[in-house]
């Protein structure tokens, strides 16, 4: 078994170019809440954050396998390519639904609840 310092790293323009995605980071609070509700939102949120741990922990060292039983980084990032299309594909076909199905039961739950009487809430406020 190779040691850490042995293990091949990405050429710096590939890995600046590949790796740029911090700035969605932002965007998962509210994705996860919209799409799963606020019920479980910070066990969801939890469940992402120890998902994206074990990325980070699992990933270079699969990677840099990769790389050393093909000789080149060319499979590496034609993977990542693959898995970047698996994952748009089941944001189309499996969250994008869900995501509906979501919105529509909330609509109605709020909507069978009637309209809310504001005229209660801000006399109590003065």
């Amino acid at each position: 078994m190779a040691c850490a310092g042995s293990l091949p790293t990405p050429p710096n323009g590939r890995a600046g170019a590949i790796g740029g995605w911090g700035e969605i980071f932002s965007l998962f609070p509210s994705t996860l809440t919209d799409t799963f509700g606020t019920r479980h939102a910070t066990s969801n949120y939890g469940f992402l954050y120890i998902a994206q741990g074990v990325g980070s922990v699992l990933g270079g060292p699969v990677a840099a396998l990769l790389h050393l039983a093909a000789g080149s980084w060319t499979p590496v990032f034609e993977l990542i390519i693959g898995m970047n299309f698996a994952t748009a594909i089941l944001a189309q076909f499996a969250l994008k639904p869900m995501r509906r199905r979501w919105s529509e039961i909330t609509n109605r739950e709020a909507f069978a609840a009637g309209p809310r009487d504001l005229s209660q809430a801000t006399a109590r406020a003065s």
